[in-house]
C-alpha cells in the first residue's frame, strides 16, 4: 500500500491513464473502418496452405531440394500479403474509411 491507503495497482491503472491521455491528446486516434481482414482472399489461402505443405514436406525430408521450394513459397506468400494489405488500404482510404479522429 502506498501513502494514501491505494495499492500498486491502483496507483499503475491512474499513471497509465494520464500517459494514454496524453498520447491520444497530442497524437490524436486513428480508426479504420471495419473488422476482419479485407486483404484476406482465397489466392492467398491457396499460396499459405501449399507454404504449409511445403514446411512439413521439408521437415519430414530435411532436403535442400524441399528447403528451397518452402522459401521460395514463404517468399511468394509475404509479397503477395504485402500487396494485397496496400491494396486494401487504399481501398479504405478512398472510401474514406480511414480518420483521424
Amino acid at each position: 500500500m502506498t501513502e494514501e491507503g491505494q495499492s500498486i495497482e491502483e496507483e499503475w491503472i491512474k499513471v497509465k491513464g494520464g500517459i494514454m491521455q496524453a498520447a491520444e491528446e497530442s497524437l490524436g486516434r486513428k480508426k479504420c473502418g471495419g473488422r476482419g481482414k479485407k486483404w484476406w482472399n482465397k489466392a492467398i489461402e491457396e499460396l499459405v496452405h501449399r507454404k504449409k505443405d511445403a514446411y512439413r514436406n521439408w521437415l519430414n525430408s530435411r532436403t535442400a531440394e524441399h528447403k528451397k521450394e518452402y522459401r521460395e513459397l514463404s517468399r511468394k506468400v509475404k509479397e503477395s500479403v504485402e500487396e494485397a494489405k496496400k491494396r486494401a488500404w487504399t481501398i479504405q482510404e478512398s472510401k474514406g474509411k480511414c480518420r483521424r479522429s
